[in-house]
Formats: structure tokens, sequence, C-alpha cells
């Protein structure tokens, strides 16, 4: 195992859009930066943001 990524910090409200903005631009880069192209899990808490319709959609298309 290579760990943990993060932790990122926003200050304000983490929305589902503001939630898919930081997958896009910090979280999975960040990811793909420690594993490349390797297997990795995307595990993800219960919290409204991670499961709106956008985000899913999103990791739908981009992880398999």
């Amino acid at each position: 195992s290579r760990g943990l990524i993060g932790p990122f910090f926003y200050e304000g409200t983490v929305t589902g859009f503001v939630y898919l903005v930081m997958l896009r631009t910090s979280i999975l880069p960040a990811i793909r930066a420690l594993y490349g192209n390797e297997r990795f899990y995307l595990q993800q808490d219960g919290a409204t943001p991670h499961y709106q319709r956008d985000v899913r959609a999103y990791l739908e298309e981009i992880l398999p």
C-alpha cells in the first residue's frame, strides 16, 4: 500500500459541484501521480456531495 492521499482542505460548504471540482483538480491528479495506471481504490463515506448525480456520473465515466 502506498498510503492515503490528502488531506484536502476547503473553506466553505462542500457541495456536489465543489467536490467534483476537487476530484478533477486535486484528488484524482494526486492519485494518478502516485499510482499511475495501476489499480487503486477510492473510498468515500456517506457524505451527500459524494453521491451527487454529476459526481457519480463523472466517477463512473473515468473509473473502471
